[in-house]
């Protein structure tokens, strides 16, 4: 009998949620949200494991899949989860890249993927956290160490720790790719242009559209199939980068899963958007 798992069940992803409760014959969710549509939910906070984990065991689990639009530490929990159940083929390398930018770089580095670099002064630099609980978007624009002393503390109240990231801001355009693997090979993927802006030091987003260069993905592929080896059947990575014909694309995030992002919930851009929900 076939088994999902939704973790981090919420209301606003409904229609992924209907479609994939008419795939499984048995469902269970959890999350802080209430859902009604899911009649096996469990209105708990997924950083309560060791519940989720004797819940799941309540069910069986044979032939279990698990679906989650995690970002930030909790993919960990879901690391954590999947383990436990033997569940896991996934590398934790990817897991904890997504979590961590520090750990993401020098990964990255090790599979000669070209990515940020530390900045050695203040000027034209961005402050990020390492474990950002905001996304990408938790990032400031600074020129002055005062600069820096006046929104440090800020970039601290969006880290998950203390670890924090001065890097040289990076001239080009923006763009996230949707990579879905196979088994050793990519199966799918969709780019995104993205269109940001600095606004009083904070990075905010401003818009967003399938790109109208459509050779992006020719200079990325590559680097998405380094990744391959430690990914497993169904994954799904987005790997976001700024691109420029003077040097190519610089990544500097990595995210697993559909993420948190609406860029899911965009139907012209995603008309195919059933095939990304295979787990």
């Amino acid at each position: 009998m076939s088994k999902l798992v939704i973790l981090g069940a919420n209301p606003k992803h409904l229609r992924e949620h209907l479609y994939l409760i008419s795939q499984f014959e048995s469902v269970i969710s959890f999350g802080n949200s209430p859902i009604k549509y899911i009649e096996n939910h469990c209105q708990i906070s997924v950083y309560n494991t060791i519940e989720i984990i004797n819940k799941i065991e309540q069910i069986g689990t044979n032939d279990i899949k698990i679906f989650s639009r995690f970002t930030g530490d909790k993919l960990l929990v879901r690391y954590t989860i999947e383990t436990y159940f033997g569940l896991q083929s996934t590398s934790y390398h990817i897991y904890k890249s997504a979590v961590d930018k520090t750990y993401m770089r020098l990964f990255f580095d090790k599979l000669n993927i070209p990515t940020t670099s530390i900045s050695t002064h203040m000027t034209n630099s961005v402050i990020k956290p390492a474990i950002s609980k905001i996304g990408k978007l938790g990032v400031k624009k600074i020129d002055t160490r005062q600069q820096f002393k006046n929104n440090y503390q800020s970039i601290v109240d969006t880290a998950e720790n203390i670890d924090i990231n001065i890097e040289n801001i990076i001239e080009g355009r923006d763009y996230t790719v949707f990579v879905k693997y196979g088994t050793g090979e990519i199966k799918n993927w969709k780019v995104i242009e993205e269109y940001h802006e600095f606004k009083n030091a904070d990075l905010i987003a401003v818009d967003y559209r399938a790109p109208l260069d459509t050779t992006v993905w020719e200079n990325v592929e590559d680097y998405a199939m380094a990744l391959a080896p430690y990914c497993k059947n169904q994954d799904v990575i987005t790997l976001h980068f700024k691109y420029s014909e003077s040097f190519g694309p610089i990544f500097y995030e990595l995210g697993f899963g559909l993420g948190g992002d609406n860029f899911f919930e965009n139907t012209e851009i995603f008309s195919e958007w059933e095939q990304w929900l295979e787990c």
